[in-house]
């Protein structure tokens, strides 16, 4: 059997690291293992988690790919927020939760859809309130400006092709003050050619590590004071387990440091002058204090005063996930809420934009039925033989497959159920220009589809059947 090299290409990369992690979160495969471990899988107690860290979560949001504990190192405190790239199946994100209780929130990034499908399936298990989880790069955050305490991230940014990318948009989203603490592999010495060659050791998180010292000049150069990049102990015998004799060259290592507090921030090109208002606004209102004392109860009371409001609007099933939006919403929101005399009223349309989210996103993937008598029989679920459907349920690996500002924009708009407006303020872009991402987005998509599909639509435009090319090789529909 011919083995996988290393492609060159940082799209192509990206797509050999969402295909192997997809399998990861559906179990078809094991995580940061090279092809001579004797044993896959790192446990949580060499990592530094305790026994009721694993116990607080649910089994399969552990998956045995870290290299550390970020939210140990990260000393998290009530009422933060705090990102975590690359969230998996959200393992670090439930344990950070815990810590910074119901006044703070948690959101996990990752750009494999089966994973932040995997880490929403157990944040409901768990019923977190105060968790999120988005799918988007780490190059290419879908995070708002200046809108994060805390940076955690467990063995990730040595997948990243441009590492460099990650770190510039680690300081776009943390507030001043703002802080890192990252686990993550780096090397301290010559990787083998052979080794960098080999795709299965990029995945097992071995070949894409970057030099210790170019880590710390990296984030010194973006302007992180208090920079700390040392190997952990106990290295050895975590990166032994995943590819035998890797800890001659490469070392598990904690990554911190600090974006100075109201250190000015370098002026980019074609950024609009909406875009330039809002940062201003965001700062001096930041500067004066106003996010921590404007919110006059805490999100406990709010979603108490809110659930029969949305309760009476949708179904009761999604009750929480709107109230998860509203959370969110305020998180963006509060710091442009310059007079408190308005909270209750913006909480409410804010409310009611939430709502009108929800049932767009429901019209597009209709929940079943959760209102019948628990002794109703049973109907079996009939076949949906509906072609739009049919065509909607098979656009994830084409998705995965558009340029990541198109993949973002897509998915927010398309498959979220966002308004162009809300994804605009997640990816940190205008309204118009998140509008023409999806645009474009859409004809790269529709062109794919036809690329592997044959799709037969009406005289009004509507899909009528699908059938599937013998050439496609996504699997599709």
């Amino acid at each position: 059997m011919t083995e996988l090299t290393t492609p060159t290409d940082p799209d192509d990369i990206r797509a050999l690291v969402r295909d192997h992690y997809g399998a990861v979160a559906k179990g078809r495969a094991t995580g940061c293992c090279g092809p001579t471990a004797p044993a896959c899988g790192t446990g949580a107690a060499t990592l530094g988690y305790s026994a009721d860290d694993e116990a607080a979560v649910p089994a399969d949001a552990n998956l045995g790919l870290g290299c550390g504990n970020p939210t140990a190192l990260a000393s998290l405190a009530p009422g933060e927020i705090v990102l975590d790239l690359g969230a998996g199946g959200g393992f670090d994100c439930f344990l950070a939760a815990r810590q910074v209780g119901p006044t703070g929130k948690v959101i996990g990034v990752d750009m494999t859809p089966d994973m932040v499908a995997l880490a929403r399936s157990n944040a409901r298990k768990l019923a977190a309130t105060n968790v999120e989880f988005r799918l988007g790069e780490i190059e290419h955050l879908p995070v708002a400006d200046a809108s994060v305490d805390v940076i955690v991230s467990n063995c990730v940014v040595n997948l990243a092709p441009d590492k460099a990318a990650v770190f510039a948009e680690a300081w776009r989203v943390l507030r001043p003050g703002g802080r890192l603490a990252i686990s993550d592999v780096v090397t301290i010495g010559e990787v083998p050619a052979e080794v960098r060659a080999q795709a299965v050791a990029l995945t097992a998180c071995v070949s894409g590590a970057a030099p210790i010292e170019e880590v710390r000049a990296t984030l010194a150069r973006l302007g992180f004071v208090d920079v700390a990049v040392e190997p952990t102990a106990g290295s050895a015998a975590i990166v032994n387990g995943w590819l035998p004799g890797a800890d001659r060259y490469i070392a598990s290592a904690t990554i911190a440091a600090t974006k100075p507090g109201g250190a000015p921030r370098a002026k980019g090109r074609g950024r609009g002058r909406v875009r330039g208002r809002r940062r201003r606004r965001r700062r001096a209102v930041l500067r004066a204090g106003v996010l921590r004392v404007i919110a006059p109860v805490a999100w406990t009371d709010v979603r108490a005063r809110l659930r029969p409001f949305v309760a009476a609007r949708i179904d009761a099933a999604e009750v929480d996930d709107v109230l998860q939006d509203v959370l969110v919403r305020m998180h963006r929101g509060l710091p442009g809420l310059a007079d408190e005399d308005r909270f209750d009223g913006w909480l409410y349309k804010i409310a009611r934009s939430a709502l009108a989210d929800a049932g767009r996103a429901r019209a597009r993937h209709p929940l079943p039925r959760t209102d019948a008598a628990p002794d109703a029989a049973i109907e079996p679920t009939p076949v949906d033989d509906d072609p739009a459907r049919l065509l909607a349920a098979c656009l994830a690996p084409f998705v995965a497959r558009l340029p990541s500002p198109y993949r973002e924009a897509v998915t927010l708009v398309e498959l979220e159920g966002l308004t162009a407006r809300a994804a605009a303020e997640l990816a940190g872009i205008s309204t118009s220009g998140m509008k023409s991402r999806v645009q474009r987005g859409r004809a790269m998509l529709r062109a794919a589809l036809e690329a592997c599909c044959e799709i037969a639509v009406d005289a009004r435009g509507r899909v009528v059947e699908v059938t599937p090319r013998p050439s496609c090789r996504l699997g599709g529909c």
